[in-house]
């Protein structure tokens, strides 16, 4: 019978390439690995300063300063101060990562930014409803399938598009030159919302909601109903 874990607290520098593990099993890595090619049907949790890359997991938690790219994981939480994380494609991904950098990711549903000073940029949210037919604009497909919630302070949100809603709570979030087909909500103060691209199914594209000291600006806003 196949162990259901591997790893351990003291398995630090290591390669791990190939492993198949069994249902619900869990692999734990430590300081400065390399992790790739792995089928992981539990949690896959990387160390710091590690590398981790084509691997396919339920679960996966980046840790402190590693790099996750390329890897198909169902709900994938970017957990460590200065992670990174790059064209992953996940169902879901949460970033608590204080200074993470997330971009060029494939996010099928939701997506949470609650560290502080994380940047998340050219990632794709959602799927649009003409099941990615080509269009001119991004805004030309409507789609509510995906959401992001930003809940963190000072983080740059950019270049994303959103097929869904967006909440903004964390104050001094940079919000600029994004695509999203459906209401952008800010209830924190100190935000800067520049140069997006907002088509809206409601009465407002961005709802401001008991909040000041907002810039908003060179925004293009779209209603659903005049499309």
């Amino acid at each position: 019978e196949i162990s259901t874990s591997f790893g351990g607290t003291g398995a630090n520098h290591n390669t791990y390439c190939g492993n198949i593990l069994m249902e619900g099993s869990t692999f734990t890595a430590q300081t400065e690995s390399i992790i790739y090619d792995n089928y992981v049907p539990g949690t896959l949790s990387t160390g710091v300063n590690s590398t981790v890359f084509d691997n396919i997991a339920d679960k996966m938690t980046v840790g402190a300063n590693s790099f996750a790219y390329n890897n198909t994981v169902t709900t994938m939480t970017v957990s460590g101060a200065n992670a990174g994380a790059h064209q992953n494609t996940v169902d879901a991904m949460t970033v608590s990562g204080a200074g993470a950098n997330v971009g060029k990711n494939t996010i099928h549903t939701t997506a949470t930014v609650s560290g502080s000073n994380v940047i998340f940029f050219s990632n794709v949210i959602g799927i649009p409803e003409n099941n990615g037919a080509l269009s001119a604009s991004a805004s030309d497909v409507i789609g509510d399938s995906g959401s992001l919630k930003v809940t963190g302070k000072n983080d740059t949100i950019s270049n994303n598009i959103i097929y869904g809603v967006v909440s903004i709570t964390g104050a001094n979030t940079a919000f600029d030159l994004n695509t999203v087909t459906d209401v952008v909500t800010v209830s924190s103060n100190d935000n800067k919302i520049t140069g997006n691209e907002i088509t809206t199914k409601g009465d407002y594209a961005i709802d401001l909601t008991s909040s000041s000291g907002n810039t908003i600006e060179y925004n293009r806003l779209i209603s659903a109903d005049k499309k």
